[in-house]
Formats: structure tokens, sequence, C-alpha cells
């Protein structure tokens, strides 16, 4: 996998080679590294060490590239003795790098010889001269890392996306899919907050089908909200004012639907995420001959949300059974384009019989909400409505005819959100109250009914007027003074500026917070070496030289937890 550095990596890494100090000596983590842990370095004894990076684990199990500063790690001798510095290990309670990783070291050994280039201050000669030289280094990684990202269905973008694509037999939709705008309005009587989720089919009286291309959310007191839609396949008719006029199934607490204005063709393709998607699903089915191949060709179809293929249905060699969850059973092009991939995909020789799965309503009931803390705001709890809608929709949509979604499974998905302290719920399954998991016939495919209606919320935490969360705030790096300025001035000076920037941000920003602490006359800082540590609830987050703003979320308070900087000449 190629990842290009960073300017400021490449910056440090030419310093290091030109004074013969060993770049980027790899060094391989451990899946648990324990406190104490030594990462030996192989050039040892070292005399001091310039950069260590490589990645953090999030709790979400995803990882972020980080550079590590000296307030997470400490250069150790094994022996005791400090003349022999031979080891990295990294500080507790600090962050350390992700188990199965890998780490970048940049280090100069004891052993270095005199080198005739030292003049390697900010704005000398030499700096600046390799300077340029890594800036056009990281131009040419960061061209290259988009030649790579170009090959990948995850990453490649526009153009490049297309061509990937096409390998699976796949075109981006052009601009012949009708769309427009339809207005729900709430059903009298009904209080509280109606959320219905993206994909709702409306429809007009002719059985023009379209599907709403967001989540619409009904607040408490509004009488009416407008969402877009988008017809259902490119030969889906246009529609007048006031055509679409009925979902295709009931919604709770929606009267009913009506186009203000006229549907039409748009001007733009597909976009990207929606064309990945549509790949993701129809790259299993680019072999032949298979069980998988049936099942993934057949569910990247559009119009297929599910596929169950039954070996041996009668007890004999020779035939398949085949269920398919269409969103129309009655649509001739979907019924055709299922039949002619059937027989593309279909080993020789074997006979298959396929059906259009019948649909089972699933309706999702929560009697009991508990959130933690206290009293939310009312944006929050539309949040948190519409991502329990979204999970246990997408879950049950998701499932193959005659599938099962566990309870140890639903209960994962409904305490998803940290904001979720407990709740109960169950489902009706045609017709049948009380269920905890919700278990298909066979042959049978699901139809969530939307919105989920709610409950009003218990709190944990009755009265509290909400959750704020303390926001850590660390200064690290060299700093170089200038002229009789003491570290610790400077340090007391960076603070104080730092203090200020931080109770007037409302986004952390670096380049804002190098130009918030600057004072030529008495220090600068070395800005390729410096990092803003951000810590909440245990998740470090790290502000460096080119990147990206952080927002500071309404609850968060900014700290300063403190400024731990050393000179540099």
């Amino acid at each position: 996998m190629f990842t290009a550095r960073t300017y400021p990596d490449i910056v440090a890494e030419v310093l290091v080679a030109v004074t013969q100090g060993v770049v980027g000596d790899v060094l391989t983590v451990p899946g648990v590294v324990p406190d104490g842990h030594l990462f030996f370095l192989p050039r040892r004894p070292v005399r001091r060490l310039s950069l260590v990076s490589g990645v953090v684990e999030a709790p979400d199990g995803s990882t972020t590239p980080w550079r590590f500063t000296d307030a997470d790690w400490e250069l150790v001798s094994s022996t005791g003795r400090p003349e022999e510095l031979d080891a990295l290990r990294f500080r507790p309670r600090r962050p350390r790098p992700a188990g199965g990783s890998v780490l970048r070291v940049s280090y100069w050994p004891r052993d270095v010889p005199a080198v005739p280039l030292t003049d390697l201050g900010v704005g000398s000669v030499t700096r600046t001269l390799l300077e340029t030289l890594a800036r056009e280094i990281a131009d040419a990684e960061a061209q290259l890392q988009i030649v790579y990202d170009s090959a990948f269905v995850d990453t490649a973008e526009g153009r490049a996306l297309d061509r990937v694509v096409a390998l699976l037999g796949i075109e981006r939709r052009q601009a012949d899919v009708p769309v427009g705008k339809v207005r729900l309005l709430r059903r009298p009587g009904t209080a509280g907050l109606v959320t219905v989720p993206v994909g709702t089919v409306v429809m007009s009286a002719q059985g023009a089908r379209y599907l709403t291309t967001r989540e619409a959310t009904l607040r408490a007191g509004e009488s009416s909200v407008e969402v877009g839609v988008a017809g259902e396949a490119r030969t889906t008719p246009l529609v007048g004012v006031g055509e679409l006029e009925r979902p295709a199934l009931s919604l709770a607490g929606v009267d009913r639907v009506t186009n203000e204005a006229p549907t039409f063709q748009p001007t733009g393709p597909e976009e990207d995420d929606a064309l990945r998607a549509r790949a993701r699903r129809a790259f299993h089915g680019v072999g032949l001959g298979t069980l998988d191949a049936l099942t993934h060709g057949l569910g990247g179809l559009d119009g297929v949300t599910g596929v169950q293929v039954t070996e041996f249905p009668d007890g004999k060699p020779g035939t398949i059974a085949v269920d398919v969850a269409l969103t129309d059973p009655d649509d001739p092009d979907a019924v055709a384009a299922v039949a002619a991939t059937i027989e593309r995909l279909r080993p020789a020789g074997i006979r298959i019989v396929w059906q259009s799965a019948a649909q089972v309503e699933v309706v999702v009931d929560v009697t009991r909400l508990v959130l933690t803390g206290g009293n939310r705001p009312v944006a929050e709890l539309e949040d948190v409505r519409a991502g329990l809608t979204r999970r246990l929709t997408t879950a049950i949509s998701e499932l193959p005819p005659g599938g099962r979604l566990a309870a140890p499974r639903v209960a994962a998905l409904a305490l998803a959100d940290d904001r979720i302290a407990d709740l109960d719920l169950t489902f009706t399954l045609d017709g049948e109250a009380g269920r905890a998991e919700v278990a298909l016939p066979a042959g049978k495919s699901a139809h969530p009914v939307t919105p989920i209606a709610l409950p009003p919320p218990r709190y944990t935490d009755v009265g509290a007027p909400g959750p704020q969360v303390r926001l850590q705030v660390r200064v690290i790096g060299p700093v170089q003074l200038i002229g009789t300025t003491t570290l610790a001035a400077a340090t007391d000076a960076i603070r104080t500026r730092t203090l200020a920037w931080l109770a007037a941000a409302t986004l952390l920003d670096f380049t804002a917070f190098a130009a918030a602490v600057r004072d030529d006359t008495a220090y600068a800082l070395v800005l390729e070496e410096v990092a803003v540590v951000l810590e909440r609830d245990g998740r470090f987050e790290q502000l460096v030289l080119g990147s990206p703003s952080r927002p500071v979320d309404a609850r968060e308070r900014p700290k300063l937890a403190g400024v731990e900087l050393g000179a540099r000449s």
C-alpha cells in the first residue's frame, strides 16, 4: 500500500539524511503494547531521535496516521547506563501505536561522523535549499497518491472511477432519471417528531414510482416538510404538479404527499458515492457458475433488494431454487433483467427455478427510550432518532428472503449510539407483535414500515442541563529562543496566548494557532515539529502543520492542559 508522506515529515527525514542520521527504520509493533515495552533501535547506541510516526487506533477500530512527539515517548537505556541509549519506550497514558502496525523512526546514532553542513536553522541557505527539495518530493508523492487511489473503487473519483467500474460492466447513470421534490404533510392529531427514511417510495395514480433521496424529519410543531425524490428507474415518466399523491406504503404520522412542481430531467450524472455502492454490490457477480456469482450478480441489479439461493429444494441434485426480492415485482424490465442474469450466470446443466419473494411488513415498536446525561436539545434528539431508524431499517431491508435478524444483533444496532443508555424494542412481523427478533419465512423478504415512532425519552441524569465535555489541549514541540529570551519566558508567553486563542476559538486550526502565539522578537516555534494534541474521553487527536481544521462541538469546553516545549538551537 502506498501512502504519500507529508511535507513536514519529508523535511525532517531530509535533514536527518544530510546530517548522516538513520532515516525511516521500521519497527514492528506487537499486538498489544504494554507499559514499559522497549522498541530497540538497530543503530545503537542512539544520540537523539528526530521523528517517530505510525498509526493509532480509534475506538471504532479504524486507524489514523500519527506523529508521536517526545511527550509520548522517551529514549532509554536497557542496561541502565545513560551513555548507552538504545531503545524507545512509550510513556504511560499517552497515545501509542496500534497493535500489529509498524513504526517509522528517524534518529542519529552516537557514532555519526562529522558533517560539512551544519547551518540547518530556519532561514539558513542550507535549510532553505533542503525545504525546496522536500516541497518537490511532497508534490511528487501527492501526485503518486492520486495515481494509486485511482486504481480502487473506494478511492477513485470522476473519470478514473468510470474506468474502474467499467471492468465490471457498469456505467455511470447519466442525467436521464427524473428528479423533483415532494411535500410530506403531517397526519392530524400526530405529535412529536416524524422521521421518513431515505428510499421511501411515493407514487402517482398512474403508477410512476419515485424514491426520496434523503431522510426527512417533521419536527414538533411542523405541519409539512419538503424532500427531494428521484425516479426508481430511467424509464420512470415525468409527472406534473400534484400527481405524486401517496406513499407506496402507509407512513406513520404522514397523512399524504404532494408535489408542488413537476419533476424534471437533471443536468448532471450519477454521483461517485452512488456509483461506488452499485459497483460493490455487482463485484461478486463477475464470476460464472457458482452460488456466490448468482447471489451477488442478482443482488447488484437495479430494483433487487435481496436474494436467497437454495440447493436441492426437492431433495434431488440438478435443481436450484432462487427467491429474489424486488422493489416492484410487476416491473417487466426488472423481471427480464433477473431472468437474463440467471441464464448468464447459471452452471451448465443445472435447472434454476426462481420466483419473486413476497414481502412481509416489519414494524419496529420502541416502548421505552433512556438517554445518557440530562435533557438534550431537539436537534440532538432528532439525530438520535434518525440514526436508530437508519440502522434498524437498513439491517431489516438487507435481509435476504428467509433471513434472520437475531436479538443480539438487534441490541448491538440499537445501542450503537453512545447516547442511548437503554431501550425496550420489539417487532411486529406479519401481524404478530412482541417478537424479539426478525425471522422471515422461507421465500419472503422484509419491508420495514417507516418511520419508527419513538416515545418521549427519559434520562439517566434527570434535571441536568445537558452534558458538557472537557477537551484537553496540549502544545508540544521545540522552540528557538531569540536574544535573551529564556525557555520559561517563552513557555509562559505561549501559554497566555494559547489560552486567549482557545477562549475565542470555534474552529481549531493549526495555522490560526501558530499566528495567535507568534512573537518574532522573542521566539520562533519549529512548526514542522510542533503538535497540538487534543484529548476527549480518552480519545486523542493531533493538529500539526497541514492538518485540516477541527470544529469545536457545542458541548466541548477546551481547556489548556499543558505547554511542553524544548529549546532548539
